[in-house]
Order: C-alpha cells, then structure tokens, then sequence
C-alpha cells in the first residue's frame, strides 16, 4: 500500500481527544464532489487530508478512507460516470476485492451510489446483488448532495462517539427484525441507518428508535436539540418523553421520562460525567 500525502485541512479548534485519521483520495471522477466533501469536513472541525491512495498497484479514485486503531474503513463513491465506467469494464468488483482485502471485517467497505437512478442502469440490481451477497459489501444510495451531507455528518459524528464510547459503532450496528418493516419502508436510507444507531444505546428497541426517528429523523437534528441554549438541561432530559410508540392492534404508549432521559444522558455524557 502506498500512500502519497498531498495536503490537509486542520481545525482551528484545539482536539480534546485523538480522533480517527480521514483520508480522501487525490483523483476524483468529479471534482465538484470533492470540493463539497472538503468543505463538509472543514465545517465540522474534522481534519481529512487528500492522498494519493494506491492498493496493489491500482489507483483509488473517489474514496474515504478511515484508520482507527490499526482498522480500515472505506466508504468508495461512485457517481453517474464513474459507476458507468466502472461497470463496463467490472472494475467495480476488482475494487470491492481489493478493498476487503485490506479490512479485516467486509462490512467496513461501503459503496455509497450518488444520485444513480436504476432505469438508467440494467445490470444495477444484479451488481448489488453480488456485492452484497457475495462480496459482502454495504451498499447506500443518496439522492442528491443535502442526502450526501446527511450521511456524511452522521458518519463522522458516529465515529466521534465511537471513540468516546467504545460500546456505539457505526459500522456494526444491532440489524433490525423483519417486525417493522412496513415501518422502516417509510423511511429513508439515513434515517433507516439512524434507527440502528439508537438501538445500540441500552434498552432502546425497533420500535422505540423508530418513534423517535419519525420526530428527529437525523443525528444532527436531536443532537441540534440537545446542544440548544433555548432549553434548560431538565427541558432536554425529558425532551423525547412524550412521543408515541405505536405497538401491536394500533395500540400506543409514550416513550416516558426514564428512556427520554436514558438518550440524553447517552449522547451527553461520557464516563459518568457531563460532557463539556
């Protein structure tokens, strides 16, 4: 593996703690994208530098890639063009196999599709399959740039917690039943994320994370709540108490304080101690 740094983007904020190292790769097939990821990292005080990547002597173009503690992460991007280009000569699978090579866990090579709209794709549905059947690749589609964005910042906000809170992990999150189904169909592809992101907080079930996913359909939204100087720290702990969770024959029932409180205090404290 041979990695050429070209620059980085710092925080001017000093960092508290040690953070996980975002890597972007130098060649991208739209420079556009490129420029918006930058500008999304820069937003959130995250540092990514731009590499020039290269695994068994092929250059990687349009990735992320993240080092924690000795372990990968891949989020590749593929845009109308280069998922074209990348299909017509199956270089697509060649990259999926050479990025699982490095990773000890496949499921931390994510192919991220943005804005690919499967009528302009035939074999798209048969590609998925194999990438994620055989391959065991993530596969995620984003609509536009503001879905772009909403995938983005949860990744790197979940990965901060991540290092705060060894037990939460983006990467490999508790997998929803076949119960709610019919629930999860009238969510979108992050908020479906979002829901698997709550569950791993203790005691939070499908149906719980998804009543507070239908009020708060992002991380950054609740999270917005949680930060507000509008709203005193007792307003915030009990902020979720009073959504509905629809159960079994159209019954219904209030989250309650107890879990309200549990969320906050998940997202707000670390080591017993109030985040600061």
């Amino acid at each position: 593996m041979e990695i050429y740094s070209q620059r980085s983007f710092k925080s001017n904020k000093k960092k508290s703690i040690e953070k996980p190292n975002f890597i972007l790769s130098l060649d991208f097939s739209n420079n556009s994208i490129q420029t918006f990821i930058l500008d999304l990292f820069e937003q959130k005080n995250t540092r990514i530098d731009i590499e020039n990547i290269i695994f068994n002597n092929e250059k990687m173009m349009n990735l992320i890639m993240i080092k924690y503690k000795e372990n990968y992460t891949f989020l590749q991007l593929y845009d109308s063009s280069f998922l074209s280009g990348s299909i017509s000569n199956r270089k697509i699978f060649k990259t999926a196999e050479i990025l699982k090579s490095i990773c000890e866990d496949s499921g931390n090579v994510i192919f991220l599709f943005l804005n690919i709209k499967k009528k302009d794709y035939k074999d798209i549905n048969e590609i998925s399959f194999i990438l994620k059947s055989c391959s065991k690749i993530k596969i995620y589609h984003c609509s536009d740039n503001y879905d772009l964005y909403d995938y983005l910042v949860d990744l790197i906000s979940s990965i901060s917690l991540k290092e705060e809170k060894s037990k939460l992990t983006f990467f490999d999150l508790k997998p929803v039943t076949n119960s709610n189904l019919s629930e999860l169909d009238d969510l979108s592809e992050n908020s479906r994320i979002w829901v698997k992101h709550l569950m791993c907080i203790p005691g939070i079930s499908e149906k719980k994370a998804i009543a507070i996913v239908k009020m708060y359909p992002t991380f950054k939204s609740l999270i917005e709540v949680y930060e507000s100087e509008e709203f005193t720290e007792l307003e915030k702990e009990k902020f979720l108490k009073d959504i509905t969770i629809i159960g079994n024959a159209n019954s219904s029932k209030r989250i309650g304080e107890a879990v309200s409180s549990k969320v906050y205090k998940y997202f707000t404290e670390k080591e017993g101690k109030k985040k600061t």
